[in-house]
């Protein structure tokens, strides 16, 4: 009992301390001085407090794991050297809320049992596929491919990401694993818990799925791996919302025409679709819609295209009452080349934080962050807080007069009136963005 106390006090020490040492050191008041400085003061004041709310979090973060209070569960990882073949350690950590990812190993280990949301996006530049597993206790549970389409002499990059919804046991571990090889900066992985007894479901087609004769029913993926509250029924492929609130709901998959455009039908419904094509890689989406009890949905094709089985994949969840957090979707609406990118659509705002280019955190937490982009040529479009980089997603060069599209997520702690902009090195067809606040 007493060395728990004692780390419950080093580190309460060193805050104090820090406290003392910082308030001693600031110089007298000159008014002469201040009006030059001021603009440079209040930018340090700034970056000690961040400091100062990060360690305070992390003393609070070691006390509940000692005292097995750990819930509020998250992490979220870069990749920054190139790995082929192999197991994938994704070593530059930029969230580890509740520290059960190791990013010497690259695995997550569950020390709270729960409902789990795992992502994962893989970069190539290679000029054959490459395709990445989800493991959990070493057996796949989803899996994505990646295509650059480029030549050995060029520097063409192509993403995809995939999703998946899982139930976990503590000591259940989690990692990804290539078969080709990914390349760094662009290549990602993150999770986060759910609430307890959060509605949520998690498919995968485990044949090729034939378009809806109709637009009453929707591509059934049969191999149903989570199903809390039963919510999907594979027999027809409808979702059915079985608690009034906002929702988040994925899809990634790989069709076998050239180009396709999926949305999800359902009661007066609006959101952005995503944009696939042939050619052995993945396409994805995340969208957050608000449903009502009661409500049914489907996945839906405008052209028909037969899903390919093995990658292709939908899951969902509720994130939470209407109205009880931040959540917003946005895209823009016509091309664009403007940087930062002006998201022109707004599909929800629960707290009025969007406004143009810019996000602001309208509450200190932990938030997941959600961009896709669809162009022509070769694009890079990065996620930036406070003009940080915090993120980047690569879209590969079209081999045809479509569009092709990459994506990328982030969950980051970010503290009230943080700004998030997003920045593309070239001209984009379209750009949308979906994000709300975890804990």
């Amino acid at each position: 009992m007493e060395q728990k106390r004692m780390a419950y006090v080093r580190p309460i020490i060193i805050l104090i301390a820090f406290l003392v040492i910082f308030s001693g050191a600031q110089p007298i008041y000159n008014p002469q001085d201040e009006w030059s400085k001021c603009d440079n003061n209040h930018q340090i004041l700034r970056e000690i407090r961040r400091d100062l709310n990060e360690l305070t979090h992390l003393i609070t973060q070691l006390q509940n794991k000692e005292l097995g209070l750990v819930n509020n569960v998250a992490f979220y990882a870069i990749l920054t050297s190139p790995v082929t073949d192999n197991y994938v350690i994704f070593n530059n950590v930029k969230t580890n809320e509740g520290a059960a990812y190791d990013k010497t190993s690259g695995i997550f280990t569950c020390q709270s049992s729960g409902t789990y949301v795992f992502s994962w996006t893989i970069a190539s530049k290679q000029h054959h596929q490459t395709t990445a597993d989800l493991l959990i206790n070493d057996v796949s549970v989803g899996s994505t491919a990646t295509y650059s389409r480029g030549s050995e002499s060029d520097d063409l990059k192509g993403s995809s990401t995939g999703f998946v919804v899982y139930d976990l046991q503590v000591g259940d571990k989690v990692r990804v694993i290539l078969n080709g090889t990914a390349i760094a900066d662009f290549s990602t992985f993150l999770g986060w818990k759910l609430q307890h007894d959060t509605p949520s479901f998690y498919a995968r087609a485990s044949t090729n799925l034939t378009a809806p004769v109709s637009r009453d029913s929707g591509y059934k993926f049969q191999t149903v791996l989570t199903n809390n509250r039963l919510v999907y029924n594979p027999d027809n492929g409808v979702i059915t919302i079985p608690e009034t609130g906002i929702w988040a709901l994925t899809i990634s998959v790989e069709v076998n025409r050239g180009f396709d455009s999926l949305y999800v039908i359902g009661r007066s419904l609006s959101n952005p679709r995503i944009y696939v094509h042939s050619g052995e890689d993945t396409s994805s989406s995340l969208v957050v819609l608000t449903l009502s009890f009661g409500d049914k949905l489907h996945w839906y094709s405008s052209y028909k295209s037969t899903i390919l089985s093995t990658r292709s994949s939908i899951s969902g969840w509720l994130i939470g009452p209407s109205n009880a957090r931040p959540t917003f979707m946005a895209s823009s609406d016509s091309p664009t080349s403007s940087s930062p990118v002006n998201f022109t659509r707004e599909y929800i705002d629960q707290t009025d934080s969007l406004l143009g280019s810019e996000f602001r955190a309208s509450k200190s937490g932990v938030y997941l962050i959600f961009w896709n982009t669809i162009a022509k040529e070769m694009a890079v479009t990065t996620l930036l807080v406070n003009g940080k980089e915090a993120g980047r997603a690569v879209t590969r060069k079209s081999q045809n007069s479509y569009s092709d599209n990459g994506s990328n997520l982030a969950v980051l702690r970010l503290q009230k009136d943080d700004v998030i902009t997003f920045e593309t090195n070239t001209s984009s067809d379209y750009v949308s963005i979906s994000s709300y606040f975890l804990f």
